[in-house]
């Protein structure tokens, strides 16, 4: 039944396939949509010229959970019962959390750091079938400006750290590692050992008590 919505959400013919799925009830009978008639129907409207076809499984099942107003906790209830797999479910919950945020709000460095390259190409995409503005150029200036594409780019590890400020692992180490991998992203701090050590200890972001 996953394989057969898929190609209903992704043809060309999206309206007039869902439309016949609404009106036939054949909605009703698959997992989590008996009671969104009208919701599905605003789904099938949402632009449907050739040039505004969903492009891959995560965009569509984004938008429609985007369009049943499902939040990021409801992702994985709602796709495990439609078999789906754990890696689609991780990447819809990227990419809705992203779209969540991308309708209110500019893209930024760290939204786009956290979530990657492909998923917020989709998630711009996206932003046209609402009738908002996607902004593509800027995606591109923020993706080459980065000043690190993953967290084992930073210059400090847990071991620096650790020796740094003579403590012992504990909660505290991991704690510390995101504010660094965040302050860095948005331009808080030089992606450099000695920079970082200094902002650490500058801003007191290492409590002093053993964890």
């Amino acid at each position: 039944i996953q394989v057969e919505f898929m190609k209903l959400l992704l043809g060309e013919g999206r309206q007039k396939g869902l439309n016949l799925f609404v009106e036939s009830a054949l909605y009703s009978y698959c997992p989590g949509l008996a009671e969104y008639q009208k919701e599905l129907l605003y789904f099938a409207s949402l632009k449907n010229d050739q040039n505004y076809n969903l492009r891959s499984p995560v965009a569509a099942w984004t938008l429609l959970l985007f369009t049943l107003e499902k939040q990021e906790e409801d992702v994985d209830s709602f796709l495990r019962a439609w078999k789906c797999s754990k890696k689609m479910i991780q990447q819809v919950k990227v990419a809705l959390k992203a779209l969540n945020f991308r309708v209110k709000q500019p893209l930024d460095p760290l939204l786009l750091y956290q979530s990657g390259y492909a998923i917020i190409l989709e998630v711009e995409e996206l932003l046209l079938f609402l009738d908002k503005p996607a902004d593509l150029t800027r995606l591109e200036e923020l993706m080459d400006s980065l000043p690190m594409k993953d967290k084992k780019e930073m210059a400090v590890s847990g071991f620096d750290l650790l020796i740094y400020f003579n403590k012992s692992p504990g909660k505290w180490l991991g704690e510390a590692l995101d504010k660094i991998e965040v302050a860095i992203i948005l331009g808080d701090i030089a992606n450099e050992k000695k920079a970082i050590l200094n902002w650490l200890s500058e801003t007191n972001e290492i409590k002093k008590e053993q964890v």
